[in-house]
């Protein structure tokens, strides 16, 4: 499975415990076995990259506990690894809505339905995997130590979105962090923290043009206007309403213009 991405999860039934619902329901010793083992036999065929057979084994197990989060959870980290964005976002969709009811959100999932969402793209869908990539961080800061995995992988994968979203001032300031991570725990010359540096250079770099751009942008929208009405005052064209009038003509009142003169009153009276 991707080193960073979604993974798969053991804890349904390593307790002897289904997930879902409200309540946890207790498995007998032979449903823990069978679900040990088929675990275990998900778990070699996406060793063995035979992803068609892990997600038939879960959709089986599916079958039986329709409300099991860790199943949806797990069927949606082998969409992922095939690529099937839509199919993944509904697994973990669905599991992440059970884990809210319970209480009981899972880090894992939230990880996993940003990482499809911002694989699919969209505004909607990118802001959606960056507050989700958020509260993973918010969620790994609260375990301290142990968070600092999930913490390095939350900042990777928000920094990228962020950049999907073309607001490189940002991913810059979620690179850095990320470099200093990354340089504590692989070393300073490890490839994946020499990757996050010259992102983070590429970031800065964007940031500063994109700065320049709108600068650029709004000095011509501003300037376009006053040239306009300069040129178009040196040109003696008048104001625009005057042209306007003059061009189209005021229309006329009923008996103005040759052949309505009015009749003087004393002509009348007579």
């Amino acid at each position: 499975l991707q080193e960073d991405g979604a993974t798969l999860s053991t804890e349904a039934g390593a307790d002897g415990e289904v997930g879902g619902g409200d309540a946890a329901v207790q498995m007998s010793p032979e449903e823990e076995a069978e679900e040990a083992a088929a675990m275990k036999e998900v778990m070699k065929c996406a060793d063995e990259q035979d992803f068609d057979r892990a997600a038939a084994l879960l959709r089986d197990r599916l079958k039986r506990r329709p409300e099991d989060d860790q199943l949806m959870h797990n069927l949606g980290v082998i969409f992922t690894e095939q690529c099937s964005w839509l199919e993944a976002e509904d697994m973990f969709s669905n599991a992440f809505d059970i884990q809210q009811k319970s209480g009981k959100v899972s880090l894992a999932t939230m990880y996993g339905l940003g990482t499809v969402l911002t694989e699919q793209g969209g505004t909607m869908k990118l802001l959606q995997g960056e507050a989700l990539f958020r509260d993973c961080l918010e969620m790994a800061a609260k375990q301290e130590e142990r968070g600092v995995p999930d913490s390095y992988r939350s900042l990777v994968s928000l920094s990228q979105n962020l950049e999907r979203q073309k607001r490189w001032s940002e991913a810059a300031e979620v690179w850095r962090p990320t470099c200093t991570l990354a340089t504590g725990m692989f070393g300073e010359e490890n490839d994946k923290t020499l990757a996050h540096k010259f992102a983070l250079e590429r970031a800065e770099k964007l940031a500063r043009w994109q700065k320049g751009f709108r600068k650029v942008f709004w000095v011509i929208t501003l300037a376009a206007p006053i040239a306009c009405a300069w040129a178009w005052k040196r040109a003696g064209l008048g104001s625009p309403w005057q042209l306007m009038m003059g061009g189209l003509g005021a229309p006329h009142a009923p008996g103005d213009g040759p052949g309505h003169e009015l009749p003087e009153v004393g002509a009348a009276r007579a």
